[in-house]
């Protein structure tokens, strides 16, 4: 059975231990960390690409629970957790998994863990995914992602390159980049996705992808060389 790496962000201690209680019950489920503090999660989910569930409070000190989405980008899924309701709509503007409201009861987390298990064989099934449709004025244009070097984003909008043109797309890169399978494609940068299988070069800082060069910031360095297969 595989394992799915949790961490917990909730500067409620009884809670917190709660949920770690909770996923100890379940045997696909590994809790490696847990935050009181979302500010100290954020340089670790940097280094740790490999997190695949985050359990997140809403109302927590020094920054909320949705404002740590935004600040974030990492491809865990999440499960909210919230001693109000009133955060319930604007939650899933974040495209999270579930929402919980507190208390919450061991049949309620098993419910929210058994979304979290059919979004992740939804997600393996993405991973074979060829191609997408993305509106261009007017029209629904295809787009088969081997033709794609890179993507690019600013604002509401993003540039799809390839080898010798570009399409341009009202969208925004997070949400494009939720389309895309991850075994094909991969975030280099804040604004900027590419092509694993069009990367000619790599020297830490800059990629080369056909004629195209993209920077890769730190943040998402680790995550590009778990995917680059080096010999």
């Amino acid at each position: 059975m595989t394992q799915s790496k949790c961490i917990i962000i909730d500067d409620d201690v009884i809670q917190s231990n709660i949920l770690s209680q909770y996923i100890s019950n379940h045997n696909n489920l590994t809790l490696v960390n847990s935050f009181n503090n979302p500010l100290k999660a954020i340089p670790f989910l940097i280094k740790s690409p490999e997190i695949d569930l985050i359990f997140l409070d809403i109302e927590m000190p020094h920054i909320s629970g949705l404002e740590f989405l935004e600040s974030i980008s990492h491809s865990a899924k999440v499960i909210l957790v919230s001693g109000k309701e009133k955060y319930a709509i604007d939650s899933y503007n974040y495209e999270i998994i579930d929402y919980l409201l507190k208390p919450i009861s061991e049949d309620r987390f098993s419910r929210s863990i058994l979304k979290y298990q059919k979004e992740n064989k939804r997600t393996t099934i993405d991973d074979e995914v060829n191609s997408v449709f993305v509106k261009v004025d007017s029209l629904l244009k295809k787009i088969d992602l081997a033709d794609v070097f890179c993507i690019r984003g600013a604002d509401d909008y993003i540039e799809i390159i390839f080898e010798s043109s570009k399409t341009l797309v009202h969208s925004s890169l997070n949400k494009f980049y939720e389309r895309l399978p991850k075994n094909k494609f991969v975030r280099v940068h804040r604004s900027s996705i590419v092509n694993i299988d069009k990367i000619s070069k790599y020297d830490a800082h800059v990629l080369e992808v056909g004629d195209h060069l993209v920077r890769v910031s730190r943040t998402y360095k680790k995550d590009l060389i778990n995917k680059l297969n080096i010999l």
